[in-house]
């Protein structure tokens, strides 16, 4: 199980992340954003007060005027470029490829999107810098279009993991079910709650363990539970993000945005 489990987190870290946003749209921002500068930081808790320790990392996001996300650019705590992820859309304006690169300008790897006739996005697949596949993404919708579930490949047959998924109203992920193979073996579960404005604002990890030749029900037991506090400015984007774990101050993400 855990070998299982240690395979799907080295090719997820290897293509970048999963369901990468690369509109304003899907990262949920309001007017016409040009660019966003996010900073991490770690914190520590003063006397009740949760206050800011040292820098993380950055990230820059930088928009087309269309809403397209062009490019990201990750940078260290000193500043040194880390990576950089270029964006391609067609000309409906969907994305069909994110680009990764090394600081030293070579390619490290792609992701390509594969819709269908609906442009409903179906399926990405991960390609190392010189083509070769490194694994593939399936997704499944119910009838309202939803997303049901999601096949993650090592090649054209192997499944390394699967996921299904609940949604509200709104279309948000309030479920996720993971299993090791195609529904056998379920791992973990993770639930989602949103705020009003679509932001998720608290996440609850489950471990599952298999009952026993005597036990007829599956164990469950809550991991951790993360939640996020926002503040916005005045066009309703968050500028600044704090994150928990378990109650307890983990870090701390400042936006600055730059509007068209």
């Amino acid at each position: 199980m855990r070998n299982i489990v240690y395979i799907f987190i080295l090719f997820t870290s290897f293509v970048f992340a999963q369901d990468y946003p690369s509109t304003t749209e899907e990262m949920k921002l309001y007017k016409k954003v040009k660019s966003i500068k996010e900073s991490k930081y770690k914190v520590a808790e003063n006397f009740g007060v949760v206050v800011k320790k040292g820098l993380l990392n950055t990230s820059l996001f930088i928009f087309d005027p269309y809403g397209r996300l062009k490019e990201k650019n990750e940078f260290t705590s000193g500043g040194a470029l880390e990576k950089k992820y270029i964006f391609e859309f067609n000309t409906r304006g969907k994305c069909i490829s994110m680009n990764r690169y090394n600081p030293n300008g070579a390619l490290y790897g792609k992701m390509i999107y594969h819709y269908d006739a609906n442009e409903v996005l179906q399926m990405f697949t991960v390609v190392d810098e010189n083509g070769n596949m490194k694994y593939r993404t399936v997704y499944e919708y119910d009838k309202k279009g939803k997303l049901k579930s999601e096949t993650l490949y090592k090649n054209e047959t192997q499944i390394i993991s699967y996921k299904t998924f609940e949604n509200d109203s709104h279309g948000n992920i309030i479920l996720e079910n993971y299993f090791a193979d195609k529904k056998k073996l379920q791992l973990e579960k993770t639930t989602f709650e949103y705020d009003k404005k679509g932001n998720l604002i608290k996440k609850g990890n489950f471990k599952i363990e298999q009952p026993t030749a005597k036990e007829i029900k599956k164990k469950m037991f809550l991991v951790d539970q993360i939640t996020y506090v926002y503040a916005y400015d005045k066009n309703f984007n968050w500028i600044q993000k704090t994150i928990y774990k378990n109650n307890v101050a983990q870090e701390i993400i400042e936006r600055k945005i730059e509007y068209f």
